[in-house]
């Protein structure tokens, strides 16, 4: 039998219940928790203050072992500090503050592996506090600013995020890719040259539990939209989508889930055309919400990887995506490839749903999603990584 030796993980979280970082984080704390490798492992996750006043630098919180520590200094605007700097000192600079108290906590705390999530200005800032106490660094790589961003029209902007993301590439971090879409695109259009085998894997988001414990009980004409209201997410075609089914006589009736934000740029577009859904907070009533839909849409233009798919089609709700979303790739192992789709033709999508009632996920179809993307292999997986 191996020996397990103790481990304590520092990681960044965020706090959306709609964010894929945050959902993949938590399903990885209730993980080590429920097993008995949380015996053995001290998991130290920090996220930001959405208030940020500066009143109080540091607060920590506890949860069965693990620890929360919430940073509420104050920081600058992250688009305001991108437009007006002209080298990627000037961004350094600006959050130097947020860069040297993750430094003394990392300090204080002296974890055996900093697990980096994302690529935005908190995970950057983590990076470089965790590279100047020589503390191992795996980045998981949730998303990449220079896709996110590539529609802006400001090209400084665009340059300064893309030189951000570059300065990823360092020999001493370890990646960790949801698909291998995200792999290819950073090995080609960011890093410019392929990454050491031996310093990346690619892994599967983690599906919990609860998502194939779930009861379906669908109501036919039930289509539903969960995400950010942002144009990767192709939210284009959901308005028109929602205008092809009120000339049709509305013979759906769509749900769009969305965070609070997002919700208030979407109801001046799509009025009352649809109805919009709060962010479910627990896996449980998460799949409760998928288990009544008929369908659920993922039009994304580009997603690193696509949890809402997978998520539905474990609950039993066919879940449509386009090929390019990582989400597609275990779609076609578990032999779901039905269910990518050319989002490009909104009305032959609309046809397709209407006969979406006699798409079947069978079984067998779910068995294989779990083997390949159930929480425990996927974390189990990913703790033997953070352990090499």
């Amino acid at each position: 039998m191996d020996f397990i030796y103790p481990m304590k993980i520092f990681s960044n979280i965020q706090t959306s219940h709609v964010a894929g970082i945050s959902r993949v984080m938590s399903s990885f704390g209730d993980y080590v928790r429920s097993t008995r490798s949380g015996e053995d492992i001290q998991l130290v996750c920090v996220s930001l203050d959405k208030e940020g006043t500066g009143a109080t630098e540091w607060r920590t919180e506890r949860d069965t072992g693990n620890t929360l520590l919430v940073y509420g200094g104050a920081l600058p605007d992250f688009g305001e500090v991108i437009r007006k700097a002209r080298y990627l000192d000037d961004v350094r600079d600006a959050y130097a503050p947020l860069t040297e108290a993750f430094r003394q906590k990392l300090k204080e705390e002296a974890p055996d592996v900093v697990l980096v999530n994302g690529t935005y200005i908190v995970p950057w800032c983590l990076i470089m506090a965790a590279r100047s106490l020589r503390l191992p660094v795996v980045l998981y790589y949730h998303g990449s600013l220079s896709k996110e961003t590539e529609h802006w029209d400001d090209a400084a902007a665009r340059r300064m995020l893309h030189r951000m993301e570059a300065s990823f590439d360092r020999a001493d971090i370890k990646y960790l890719f949801p698909s291998e879409l995200i792999k290819e695109y950073v090995e080609q259009e960011v890093f410019c040259h392929p990454i050491y085998r031996n310093h990346a894997v690619v892994l599967p988001n983690p599906i919990p539990e609860a998502f194939f414990r779930a009861r379906r009980r669908t109501s036919k004409h039930r289509i539903g939209f969960i995400g950010r209201w942002t144009r990767i997410k192709n939210t284009a075609f959901l308005v028109r989508f929602v205008e092809i089914n009120r000339k049709a006589g509305e013979p759906f009736d769509i749900y769009v889930l969305t965070d609070p934000a997002s919700r208030k740029n979407a109801v001046k577009i799509l009025h009352d055309r649809v109805h919009f859904v709060r962010p479910r907070a627990h896996s449980r009533d998460l799949a409760a919400f998928y288990g009544r839909m008929s369908a659920v849409i993922c039009p994304s233009h580009f997603e690193t990887y696509g949890n809402v798919a997978q998520e539905a089609v474990a609950v039993g709700t066919p879940a449509y995506v386009s090929a390019n979303m990582g989400v597609a790739e275990v779609l076609r192992k578990v032999g779901l490839e039905e269910l990518i789709v050319d989002f490009s033709k909104p009305r032959e999508v609309f046809k397709a749903l209407r006969d979406s009632e006699h798409v079947h996920i069978s079984r067998t179809a779910r068995r294989a999603l779990r083997k390949a993307a159930g929480a425990p292999t996927v974390h189990k997986k990913l703790l033997d990584y953070l352990r090499v």
